[in-house]
């Protein structure tokens, strides 16, 4: 599927290193085993639109796709043949994505193009890279192409009722939650991992940055607002911060269909 095989993997590192760092080094969890050796969740962000694509999917099929466009949210689930994730993990594995060198704390400010941002269980950590999608090899975009109409396909899942992400939030980013006269947009709260572990969905969230965290029942989504009220967070607007002994995220509550 890699065609000329050195230069191709070549040009695809030669991409993640300009974008060194795109994501900040809280990225990287340690020691999170609960997680799946082989599933990769991504957002796909086209240029010049309101609009992004989410999908998760796991070597046995598992697949969850999520799109935002033009003020509507539909998410599917289902399953997808199991060879199109693996394709999609071999393309990942010639073309070093998620190669050491590539990380730091850079971000990609003046980019206007479309924009793919993956994150992977790799060699014993959680990364994500973010990269152009004009400079995916072509097996690489081949991949990626077929995984996405397959899950397109799948039915619409009307069970998910909400979903919870965490977002890493470096030094060199507080600048931006911050308003013109210098006040904080947002108030961080601190909780203690002992605390954080009472709740699933935070938890889990915070383990596996930018992976979307299903609510499944009006239940669960009840559970998380009673655990911001015993501890003080005030997110009515849907995000809120989070500091944490595995780092500051900005936490975000969004919905699963609209």
């Amino acid at each position: 599927m890699i065609k000329g095989g050195t230069v191709m993997k070549k040009s695809v590192l030669s991409v993640c290193v300009v974008l060194a760092g795109v994501m900040p080094a809280a990225a990287l969890v340690k020691g999170d085993t609960a997680v799946e050796v082989e599933t990769v969740w991504l957002r796909l962000f086209p240029k010049g639109e309101a609009s992004q694509t989410y999908i998760e999917a796991a070597v046995n099929g598992r697949t969850t796709v999520r799109v935002q466009s033009s003020g509507k949210i539909t998410t599917r689930s289902g399953k997808v043949d199991k060879q199109l994730v693996k394709d999609l993990f071999q393309e990942m594995r010639g073309n070093d994505v998620f190669d050491s060198a590539a990380l730091g704390t850079g971000r990609m400010l003046f980019y206007k193009g479309d924009l793919l941002r993956i994150s992977a269980v790799w060699e014993g950590e959680i990364r994500t890279v973010e990269m152009p999608t004009e400079k995916l090899t072509q097996g690489f975009r081949y991949a990626l192409d077929a995984l996405k109409k397959a899950a397109l396909k799948l039915p619409v899942n009307r069970k998910i009722y909400r979903f919870v992400a965490a977002y890493p939030v470096a030094e060199d980013e507080l600048a931006s939650h911050t308003d013109a006269t210098g006040r904080e947009r947002y108030r961080y709260k601190y909780l203690e991992t002992s605390v954080i572990d009472l709740n699933p969905a935070i938890s889990r969230a915070i383990l596996r940055p930018q992976l979307l965290v299903p609510l499944n029942s009006r239940k669960e989504s009840e559970e998380l607002y009673d655990f911001f009220y015993d501890n003080k967070i005030r997110a009515e607007s849907g995000d809120f911060m989070l500091s944490t002994s595995r780092g500051d995220f900005k936490m975000e509550i969004i919905k699963a269909t609209y």
